[in-house]
């Protein structure tokens, strides 16, 4: 498989020319259902557009299709990391999103004809999309290993200010909704022999690294700290950083 290059073409279809356990991590955010539409009407592909689909079932269905081949190329040690959010089951009417807020998301116009589609009995409920996907991972076999809280707005009372940001909303009844979850799933329940959370490096896989993460002042070991604020020295003893910084 080649690195550091991007495959541009149906998800579906590509992943089935991909070698099976070719594959050490998945991380992906397919569209949300029913919330967008980036492409017109009249697209030759409008059929296969993730999200459009006419009902939540067909969208589970859809994307399990999916996280069937990506279950065959990931490798026995690999871990799959889901981004989904919710969307309610309410209806939108036809009509030019042109001038809201709404406007500034790409494809957000795409529903001006027809409006989107109505999930029958769900009225202004949640669908709980994002456990209904994570249950039908689990029944097909994924291990779900940690479900994350990805919080986008975030208020501090004692600075009395907020970090982050998240889509504003003009709904009335109910509050904001300033998160979206994370899911990391795996093929298979041997833990901590593949994958590995924290920045503390295998002393017996790694022993460089540990012997230097062992000299390192017990403040940058117990404390989140941003990359440029850590002494050069000490940056390639940290197992993931990336992931934290």
């Amino acid at each position: 498989m080649p690195v550091n290059t991007i495959i541009q073409g149906d998800s579906l279809e590509v992943l089935k020319t991909f070698e099976s356990e070719s594959v050490d991590c998945v991380i992906t955010s397919p569209p949300y259902f029913a919330l967008r539409s980036y492409l017109p009407k009249d697209h030759p592909d409008k059929k296969k557009e993730i999200g459009s689909e006419n009902s939540m079932q067909e969208h589970i269905e859809v994307l399990m299709k999916i996280f069937k081949e990506l279950k065959r190329v990931l490798k026995p040690s690999g871990s799959f990391w889901l981004n989904y959010g919710d969307s309610y089951g309410t209806g939108s009417g036809a009509g030019s999103r042109e001038g809201t807020k709404q406007a500034t998301n790409k494809g957000s116009n795409y529903y001006e004809e027809e409006g989107k589609p109505q999930q029958i009995g769900f009225e202004k409920s949640l669908l709980m999309l994002p456990e209904r996907i994570a249950l039908a991972l689990i029944d097909d076999g994924w291990i779900l290993r940690q479900k994350i809280c990805w919080a986008k707005q975030v208020y501090f009372h004692k600075d009395k200010m907020t970090k982050g940001s998240a889509m504003p909303t003009s709904v009335k009844d109910r509050f904001n909704t300033t998160f979206e979850y994370l899911y990391h799933f795996s093929k298979n329940n041997s833990g901590s022999e593949w994958y590995h959370y924290g920045n503390e490096p295998n002393k017996e896989k790694f022993p460089q690294k540990w012997r230097v993460w062992n000299t390192l002042p017990e403040i940058f070991r117990t404390h989140c700290w941003q990359k440029k604020d850590i002494p050069q020295k000490y940056l390639w003893a940290f197992m993931n950083l990336d992931y934290y910084f």
